[in-house]
């Protein structure tokens, strides 16, 4: 969850860059606060739902790794059997 904070981080940063560009451009405050939560929203989802696929994919990494170990136990446990 770590590395989730740190990319909420960077979204808000972003939103905050854009709202100061467009004070600086002289747009009008609510027009600003509104764009820079769209960002926001719009970019603290896209790096959320990043996040969460990776998590599944080192799950899934980590289910087939102890499946596969799993295989190779019973398979060296019937070589000996067999011997």
């Amino acid at each position: 969850m770590k590395n989730l904070g740190w990319q909420m981080f960077f979204a808000l940063l972003l939103a905050d860059v854009v709202a100061v560009i467009m004070l600086k451009l002289a747009v009008a405050v609510k027009v600003v606060i509104t764009v820079a939560l769209v960002v926001f929203v719009i970019i603290a989802a896209v790096m959320a739902l990043g996040h969460n696929s990776r998590e599944k994919i080192r799950k899934r990494e980590a289910e087939a790794a102890a499946k596969i170990a799993d295989l190779r136990d019973k398979m060296n446990e019937a070589k000996k059997t067999d011997d």
